[in-house]
């Protein structure tokens, strides 16, 4: 398993962060899905000496336009995409000193609507991940809100582990909570998972960037210090 930082498309100055924090993998957020653009992605982040662990934010709402998209992302070789996460949008003063923080929480996800997507995901030959259990799709893994208790169950079809914490229902630091993030990488490693793990969105830290430069050093620093511990063992 590896740690992925997730960025957005067009952004250079979030490539360099990673190359500075000493990220080698990258999830790019992408608005336009036609395989001139995936390609265009996929070249600026090898430019970075990076590699594309893969692509988010892919809308499901749109059947037809979500099953284009991936035919272009397996048309350019791209074996990842993530479905678009929860929106959250009720942040507060309400985290450890007073750093902004929301709800948490899972979309729903109708298995007999996108059985179309991922029908398509799985002849482009892409591992869709979903914040769902879908038969037939890969697993999005919030350890926020669906615990690592999950990832026995889920085994071999999980695809990404969204490294967050939460609180009686709102968004925490890592190293806070209710989930046991170390005992959650141990039970992955155990497991033998050895895909992309990415921090959620961080809290709103004082004086940081509205992308969350600040928090997600913060994030990725401890994600590091976890992860050769573990290894280590």
């Amino acid at each position: 398993m590896y740690i992925a930082l997730s960025v957005e498309y067009g952004r250079d100055d979030q490539l360099i962060f990673a190359q500075q924090l000493g990220v080698e993998h990258v999830l790019v957020s992408i608005e336009d899905w036609d395989e001139t653009s995936l390609n265009r992605v996929k070249n600026r982040v090898e430019k970075s000496a990076l590699q594309l662990a893969g692509l988010e934010g892919l809308a499901l709402g749109d059947v037809d336009a979500a099953s284009a998209a991936l035919r272009a992302a397996g048309a350019v070789g791209i074996g990842l995409v993530v479905a678009a996460p929860a929106a959250i949008d009720d942040r507060g003063p309400r985290g450890r000193g007073a750093a902004l923080v929301g709800s948490v929480g899972v979309a729903a996800v109708a298995a007999a609507a996108i059985a179309p997507v991922v029908a398509m995901a799985n002849e482009a030959g892409v591992q869709l991940a979903l914040a769902a259990d879908i038969e037939g799709a890969g697993v999005d893994l919030d350890l926020a809100t669906m615990g690592s208790a999950a990832i026995a169950d889920y085994g071999e079809r999980l695809a990404l582990v969204r490294a967050g914490n939460a609180t009686a229902g709102r968004e925490a630091f890592l190293n806070e909570g209710e989930t046991d993030v170390p005992g959650a990488l141990m039970a992955l490693k155990k497991a033998g998972f050895n895909g992309p793990i990415r921090a959620v969105a961080p809290p709103g830290m004082v004086g940081d960037t509205e992308w969350g430069h600040k928090g997600r050093a913060y994030d990725l620093g401890y994600l590091k210090a976890v992860l050769q511990t573990i290894e280590s063992l």
